[in-house]
C-alpha cells in the first residue's frame, strides 16, 4: 500500500526480495545478513539505473530497518531520507523474541510439542542457521560506536514502545545525521487477538512516512 500510494504521487519505487525470500533466487537456507545488505544496495542501484534518478530515499520495517542501517553506512553517495518504522534495536532480543513466537505457534498447533534437539534452528518455519544467528545477535543499533548512515535525513517511527526504543531515541541523538523522531500510536498489533484473520493496515503511520519522503 504504501509502494502505491507513492507511486500515485509519481515517485518512482522499487520493492524488492532478499536472497532466498519471497520470489528472489537461492534457497532460504543461504540467507545471512552480509548477503541481505548487499542486497539492498544493489537494488538501490537498480532503481537508480532503471528510473534515472540520483535522489534516492529508503524505507524499511522492523529487521528491514536495520539493515537499511548498515547498507546506509557502505554507501558512496549519500540518500536524501531513510526512514525506520520501528527498527530491530536488540539483534539478541529479536531472535530471542522469534523463537518464542514460533515455540507458542508449535504449542497451539501440536498440544504435546515440545521443544527438541534443533530448538532454536527455526522461527515460524524459516530455519536461522548458526552464522545468521551470530550475525543478528551481534547488532545493537543502539550501542558504541555511533552509527554513520549516509543520508540528509534519519526518520524514525516508533509505534512500539519499549526499552530498546529508548536506548535507540537517546543513540541517535549521537549519530552523525540530522534526525527526526516521531512517536505515532496504531489501533492495535498485528499479532494481537484482535487482529486475527484480518488485514489491519496502519494507515497513519503510512501518512506519516507519505509525508517524511514528499518532504
Amino acid at each position: 500500500m504504501l509502494a502505491d500510494e507513492l507511486s500515485r504521487l509519481g515517485l518512482h519505487v522499487l520493492r524488492f526480495d532478499y536472497t532466498g525470500t519471497g520470489d528472489s533466487s537461492g534457497e532460504v537456507e543461504e540467507g545471512n545478513q552480509a548477503l541481505w545488505i548487499d542486497d539492498i544496495l544493489a537494488a538501490h542501484d537498480e532503481l537508480a539505473a532503471a528510473a534515472a534518478v540520483n535522489r534516492i530515499a529508503w524505507v524499511g520495517l522492523r529487521y528491514g530497518a536495520t539493515l537499511a542501517v548498515l547498507a546506509a553506512e557502505k554507501l558512496p553517495r549519500p540518500l536524501v531520507d531513510v526512514v525506520l518504522w520501528d527498527p530491530v534495536v536488540s539483534g539478541e532480543a529479536y531472535v530471542g523474541e522469534l523463537i518464542e513466537m514460533h515455540d507458542a505457534l508449535m504449542r497451539i498447533d501440536l498440544a504435546d510439542w515440545k521443544p527438541g534437539a534443533d530448538a532454536g534452528k527455526e522461527a515460524l518455519g524459516f530455519p536461522i542457521g548458526p552464522q545468521l544467528r551470530a550475525a543478528m545477535s551481534a547488532v545493537d543499533l543502539a550501542g558504541a560506536p555511533p552509527r554513520h548512515p549516509r543520508s540528509g535525513q534519519l526518520t524514525v517511527i516508533a509505534s512500539r514502545p519499549g526499552p530498546d526504543l529508548d536506548r535507540l531515541k537517546r543513540a541517535v541523538a549521537g549519530w552523525d545525521v540530522p534526525s527526526r523522531w516521531l512517536d505515532v500510536a496504531t489501533s492495535g498489533h498485528p499479532n494481537s487477538g484482535a487482529a486475527m484473520n484480518t488485514a489491519p493496515i496502519p494507515t497513519n503511520v503510512l501518512e506519516q512516512i507519505v509525508a517524511r519522503i514528499q518532504g
